[in-house]
């Protein structure tokens, strides 16, 4: 291969869809997927007063609550599309443009709200 006149010993190889084996200078066709993107509504945190920044029991429960229903959204939208690469694909073949429809999601959700 003449590697050896660009002081290379090694030329690593990549193996994935849908090329198979591929040195990695081919950058890897991204599969097409579904993306759910939601929003959720502000965290009111108005009764806090700006010292409870310093308390750490404050910011723990501040962080429990954010963290806890960032997951819960997130297995709800898990449930909702179990598979998402798949999901994309249909849409591929189907010729539904995702954009189209991802956007009319979002819209719908947060009308609904």
């Amino acid at each position: 291969m003449g590697l050896g006149r660009l002081r290379i010993n090694v030329f690593p190889i990549l193996f994935g869809p849908p090329f198979g084996l591929t040195p990695v200078v081919v950058p890897p066709v991204p599969m097409p997927s579904a993306v759910a993107v939601e929003f959720l509504p502000p965290m009111r945190w108005e009764d806090l007063a700006p010292e409870s920044s310093t308390d750490p029991e404050v910011v723990g429960a501040c962080y429990k609550e954010v963290t806890s229903t960032m997951q819960s959204t997130l297995d709800r939208l898990r449930s909702e599309n179990p598979h998402p690469v798949l999901r994309g694909i249909s849409r591929l073949v189907s010729g539904r443009s995702t954009e189209d429809t991802a956007f009319r999601d979002v819209l719908e959700a947060a009308t609904q709200r």
